[in-house]
């Protein structure tokens, strides 16, 4: 199974089919992002970018989107996954993340997120993506 499927399957087994139920699981999650994710996330909410790798269906997008934060975006192998989160309004691209961040400018984000990706990763590749994401950070 390729990794795009995978990600796919497991939204699926997740019961994620559509746009209710991924908001559901927003809500579900939330009190967890707020409590863990807030200190680490930009202070200034309307001029903050962030970027999520792996973003899925775009659980994060909408929690960050629902507390202010207003330039987001990100990428995820899957089309089905990334397609939920472009209709939910968010600039997502069906791509390799890593190879994303590659295409963008030095210091154009104010924070990375990467919420069940990175334990997926090889050593080679998490450390190609530690170089980008430092690259990309401001």
């Amino acid at each position: 199974m390729k990794a795009a499927q995978y990600y796919g399957f497991q939204s699926l087994a997740r019961g994620l089919l559509d746009e209710e139920d991924v908001q559901g699981i927003t809500a579900a999650y939330s009190p967890i992002y707020d409590r863990v994710l807030v200190p680490w996330l930009p202070k200034g909410k309307r001029t903050a970018h962030i970027y999520e790798a792996a973003c899925g269906n775009g659980i994060f997008l909408r929690w960050a989107r629902n507390r202010g934060w207003q330039q987001l975006e990100g990428s995820d192998l899957s089309e089905r996954e990334s397609s939920m989160a472009r209709s939910a309004g968010f600039d997502v691209k069906s791509a390799d993340s890593i190879a994303e961040l590659k295409a963008k400018p030095a210091e154009c984000f104010d924070a990375i997120v990467a919420i069940d990706f990175l334990e997926h990763l090889e050593k080679g590749v998490f450390m190609e993506f530690l170089a980008e994401a430092a690259r990309v950070l401001r």
